[in-house]
């Protein structure tokens, strides 16, 4: 039986799905797409009664675009395990950084990146590792800091996002350094890490409007 995923109609439709995909503001993961295609011809076929070829002219770009789309909502339950997407970077610009700033920033990642993977929220984590590596990346085309470097104004767009939303978690007591359930000054630390990721946040924003 041949392999749905390696026939022509099957590369197609994963590259239309990726078209609209883009058109609705998310970048998505090769891999990932090809798996909730694959899932969809699947159901289709079993549903329906017909064979995998057949059921793949069925399923439309935009409805398994839906289907992604829905599974990454923040706002739902289960988002935090959707670790293949990220919003599309429409915005080729970018900003110098000196390298106080750069650490200070890649810091302000791994903190929340940090948050994030405590707490059980791996999309997040994923995401902010990937931007704490972005912004050290820019650190190796000038690596003894003489000149400055190019920061991506998306990066430190999604980083201010990000920290916001660690602020928002950490002070409506959803999130903390220490989630056990215990008291030993956990309570303290929090406080002071949402204060720094909010100069942070800051910053990031400042240095972003360089751009403008």
């Amino acid at each position: 039986m041949t392999d749905i995923r390696a026939t022509p109609a099957f590369r197609s439709l994963t590259a239309r799905t990726d078209a609209v995909l883009l058109t609705r503001g998310l970048q998505v993961e090769p891999t990932a797409v090809r798996g909730v295609l694959a899932q969809v011809v699947t159901v289709t076929a079993e549903r329906i009664g017909l064979d995998e070829e057949e059921a793949l002219h069925l399923v439309s770009p935009e409805t398994v675009a839906d289907l992604i789309v829905r599974a990454a909502d923040v706002r739902l339950d289960g988002a935090e395990d959707v670790h293949a997407v990220r919003p599309v970077r429409v915005d080729a610009r970018t900003v110098p950084a000196d390298l106080g700033t750069l650490g200070r920033l890649v810091m302000a990642a791994a903190q929340a990146g940090k948050y994030a993977a405590t707490n059980h929220d791996g999309r997040a984590a994923a995401h902010l590792m990937d931007l704490a590596t972005e912004l050290g990346a820019t650190l190796t085309a000038d690596p003894a800091g003489n000149d400055g470097s190019m920061v991506p104004v998306g990066v430190l767009d999604e980083l201010a996002d990000h920290l916001d939303r660690t602020i928002a978690r950490i002070e409506e007591a959803e999130w903390s350094i220490c989630p056990c359930g215990e008291d030993h000054d956990q309570t303290d630390v929090d406080t002071g890490a949402a204060r720094t990721m909010r100069h942070d946040a800051t910053l990031a924003r400042e240095l972003r409007r360089l751009g403008d």
